[in-house]
């Protein structure tokens, strides 16, 4: 089960590559492994989309007095309250990831497609009081703890791989 803001990608970045993943793992499995993907919105034109190649969307549920979308995926759908492995995607996915695999005591893969530390170098940012190398050496450390957390950690690229090994001496990093 990926865990997905949306599926039809709107802004790119991780719709995109799970939207991808997803399609490309039902493809190359023919229906032997069940892919599904738990998204915080949808739509009928977005599940049939799904449907048509191979994936089954899952759309959660809102939490009364949560704003955050992002939160309700931290609750595991009903649909399928037990999956046998939950992919999350950095910190955006990784926490609710986190709290899925707590209920359902199912395996964590945790893809990693940026380094924080090296992102923060080249942020322009809008305002002084804001330290970007400071806010993406606060995020990384984030990533670092969802990774020692997860089962299985996938970084993207071989440069990724590299540095997340590093950080990571305990816990093998797999190159997507």
């Amino acid at each position: 089960m990926f865990l997905c803001d949306e599926w039809k990608s709107s802004k790119g970045g991780l719709s995109t590559f799970n939207r991808e993943f997803a399609v490309n793992l039902a493809k190359t499995t023919s229906g032997s492994i069940k892919v599904h993907c738990y998204v915080s919105q949808s739509d009928e034109l977005s599940r049939e989309d799904a449907r048509r190649h191979g994936v089954e969307l899952i759309t959660a549920r809102n939490i009364p007095g949560s704003v955050d979308p992002r939160d309700w995926l931290k609750i595991p759908p009903p649909e399928l309250p037990n999956p046998d492995i939950v992919v999350g995607h950095g910190r955006k996915f990784g926490t609710p990831a986190f709290f899925i695999v707590q209920t359902a005591k199912c395996k964590w893969i945790q893809f990693v497609h940026v380094f924080c530390e090296d992102l923060g170098k080249f942020k322009a940012t809008q305002s002084v009081a804001v330290d970007t190398i400071e806010e993406n050496e606060k995020k990384h450390k984030s990533e670092i703890e969802l990774c020692k957390a997860a089962h299985v950690v996938v970084a993207v690229g071989s440069r990724l791989q590299q540095k997340y090994s590093n950080c990571l001496p305990h816990v093998k990093v797999k190159l997507e």
